[in-house]
């Protein structure tokens, strides 16, 4: 089953093509709140999930400015950020089934 193009939003086809692949899926999300409200708020996301196939990059939505990632990590190895049509790519050959 072949990944859907990048797209901006969340195609029917991404959306069916993520539920056969994802399964277990969870957050973990960490903002630091500053004192001044017109400091921006940095924040980190855990993202775990199982994966039945590594034939395929992943897409994760990102609908926010490229500019605001600043690290990414991939099953534990630091990754170039590849960002592409409001998505996150993680490159299959860091993905684990």
């Amino acid at each position: 089953n072949s990944a859907p193009s990048v797209e901006p939003g969340v195609s029917l086809g991404l959306a069916q093509f993520r539920k056969a692949q994802i399964s277990d899926l969870e957050y973990d999300l960490t903002f630091r709140i500053p004192k001044e409200q017109s400091e921006s708020i940095p924040a980190s996301e855990t993202i775990r999930f199982n994966l039945k196939s590594t034939a395929n990059n992943l897409q994760l939505d990102f609908r926010e400015s490229p500019e605001n990632l600043k690290s990414l990590t991939v099953n534990g190895q630091p990754t170039d950020i590849q960002f592409q049509q409001e998505h996150l790519i993680l490159p299959s050959d860091l993905l684990n089934e």
